[in-house]
């Protein structure tokens, strides 16, 4: 199904937020196990040429970048993942913490938010506030 993605990111680093909000069009698909969200990244996230996927399950969420910002970051409420992440000097390993998960999609359609810390060694890097509203196109 097409659709609408409305994308609200938030970094806080050293008490220091930054925003970006992505409006985009992406296809949803929905089967008995998951909602699999898809979506290009744009110069507005700093993100050109990345597409975005979002695997959504009852408590877990997988997000899947491919392109030059890729890696892959599993989502699940109270546990800690070492996940993948593609930066400008090469790949390295973060913990990812989600502290609060909140789904409200009904037919793949409503929204999610989730909290989560990214650390290395297990000091804390950022805090990442990420909202998405998923409408019908």
């Amino acid at each position: 199904m097409d659709v609408t993605i409305q994308v609200t990111g938030t970094q806080q680093v050293d008490g220091e937020s930054d925003t970006v909000e992505l409006i985009t069009d992406g296809t949803m698909t929905k089967t008995a196990e998951e909602t699999t969200l898809c979506y290009n990244e744009t110069e507005a996230t700093g993100m050109a040429g990345t597409v975005t996927t979002l695997y959504i399950q009852p408590s877990k969420v997988t997000l899947e970048r491919r392109g030059p910002n890729a890696g892959l970051l599993v989502l699940e409420h109270n546990k800690r993942h070492s996940c993948s992440y593609m930066t400008p000097v090469g790949q390295m390993m973060l913990g990812v913490f989600t502290d609060q998960m909140q789904q409200n999609l009904k037919e793949g359609l409503g929204t999610l938010s989730l909290s989560y810390t990214l650390d290395v060694g297990g000091r804390v890097l950022s805090r990442q506030l990420l909202k998405i509203k998923v409408s019908e196109r």
